[in-house]
């Protein structure tokens, strides 16, 4: 397993002065880009697809991205009975 692991050139997140130059490079575009986003989304003729992507771009950037939620389900099992199952304990005082 040697030369596993450890630094490499190129990894990770890019520096921030980095970011910061390639934001300032596209700043003038962002004009543009969002009035292409308004115009794919008032077209009627465009894609119903289409425009359902653009929405979302455009409601995600004003409201930011819905948070993700997990559904934790216990068939219909008090959650304390599962967690004492898990744990060796055995559930309602049972014996076997």
């Amino acid at each position: 397993m040697a030369g596993k692991g450890g630094v490499r050139p190129n990894s990770g997140r890019k520096p921030k002065d980095e970011e910061n130059r390639i934001r300032d490079l596209m700043m003038p575009y962002s004009i543009d880009a969002i009035q292409c986003l308004a115009n794919i989304i008032i077209n009627e003729e465009n894609k119903t697809a289409d425009r359902i992507s653009a929405s979302k771009i455009v409601i995600e950037y004003c409201y930011g991205k819905p948070k993700d939620s997990i559904d934790l389900t216990t068939q219909g099992e008090k959650l304390q009975t599962i967690i004492q199952l898990g744990s060796g304990i055995k559930p309602n005082g049972a014996t076997n």
